[in-house]
């Protein structure tokens, strides 16, 4: 009978010979990782996870934000991704803290990773009456008993077996969820963006929930860009952003230039009106930025300042021009021309040269105008 190495290594010396474990010796000396750590102590307790997170999942019909469910995590994984976990988990909220059913003061209101109140995703819990009477926040491991009163005894049960519950009010569940999933495995996946068509974006979502159904449904990378801004995650930042100009072509470019996320982070903002400007400076992507920039006008984008600024910016860039000589005053303006009523018209404007977005002729287009007396 042939015995396998390790058996005949032990059978022998009766002991075990560790060097026919190649890979175990070369790792004895390779310090733990978070995630190794996280489970070593996990057979020490009855569950792996020790941290409740709430967050809201859906934008009602109302205008506000519901449908709080929770998402579960490791405290010593969170706390080993950065200083804002460790500052966010050194003590959990109280077994009295109220869950709330809505809310109206969401930071981001144009959150893509909030479900719309038709969408029903067959995980839907609901948090008591529609009157706003929250439920206590210890009662975290059997969701459905939060629609009917609880003993403050058994609150107390269920809250013991976590050391932290918390309510993150302005992030939405999907995004929190794949944060959770990305510091615990260090992979992330993003949706399409709304612009990108919601048909286009349900079919991929569908997709990957038959494909994938263990997996975080993939999550906009506009929503984790503002998660990983948040809690200082750059690595994280840099892959959403990565994906999200990946996405920008001529027909959605305009779109995302001027929407509110954009206008939140100057260093989108610069990206994204350079990559207008490099790569999709068109005849007809002009008309639809002139459009964009009437609306501002108006007053219908409020939040696009930043926007028109870093438009200004690169015109400033473009224009030919450059400081008069230490101590000389700047020319004066050029004589203009005399022209006999007989001669062809004469432009004299300026109005021909090369603007920083295109080439015009005359006077914004119309003809150039004569002088003389």
């Amino acid at each position: 009978m042939m015995f396998p190495r390790w058996h005949a290594a032990k059978t022998n010396s009766n002991r075990c010979d560790l060097s026919a474990f190649p890979d175990m010796m070369a790792t004895n000396n390779i310090p733990p990782t978070t995630l190794q750590l996280a489970i070593a102590e996990s057979l020490h307790h009855a569950n792996f996870t020790d941290t409740a997170y709430y967050l809201f999942s859906t934008r009602l019909s109302s205008g506000r934000v519901g449908k709080l469910k929770p998402v579960y995590a490791n405290s010593t994984i969170l706390k080993a991704a950065g200083q804002h976990f460790r500052g966010q988990l050194s003590a959990g909220f109280s077994s009295h803290h109220i869950l709330p059913e809505e809310t109206d003061s969401y930071d981001y209101s144009a959150d893509s990773d909030l479900e719309d109140d038709d969408v029903d995703d067959g995980q839907i819990m609901s948090l008591g009456s529609s009157e706003g009477k929250g439920q206590l926040a210890g009662d975290v491991t059997d969701i459905n008993s939060l629609t009917s009163p609880t003993p403050q005894s058994s609150v107390m049960e269920e809250n013991s077996k976590f050391k932290h519950c918390l309510v993150i009010p302005d992030v939405a569940l999907k995004t929190w969820r794949a944060l959770i999933f990305y510091i615990s495995t260090g992979r992330v996946e993003f949706a399409p963006l709304r612009s990108e068509g919601l048909e286009k974006r349900q079919e991929f979502l569908s997709r990957h929930s038959t494909e994938h159904p263990l997996l975080p449904c993939p999550c906009s990378p506009k929503s984790m860009y503002r998660l990983a801004d948040i809690v200082g995650l750059n690595e994280l930042k840099a892959k959403a952003f990565d994906n999200l100009q990946s996405r920008l072509d001529s027909s959605k470019i305009l779109n995302e230039v001027f929407s509110e996320f954009t206008s939140r982070y100057p260093d989108v903002v610069k990206a994204e009106v350079d990559h207008f400007c490099d790569s999709h400076m068109t005849a007809t992507s002009l008309v639809r930025l002139e459009e964009k920039i009437t609306i501002v006008v108006r007053g219908e984008l409020p939040h696009a300042q930043p926007v028109i600024m870093d438009f200004m910016r690169r015109l400033l860039q473009k224009r030919p021009s450059s400081p008069p000589p230490c101590g000389r005053d700047p020319p004066t303006a050029r004589p203009s021309v005399k022209v006999e009523p007989s001669s062809p018209s004469v432009n004299t404007t300026g109005w021909g040269a090369t603007s920083a977005f295109g080439s015009t002729g005359g006077s914004f287009g119309g003809p150039a105008r004569r002088t003389g007396r």
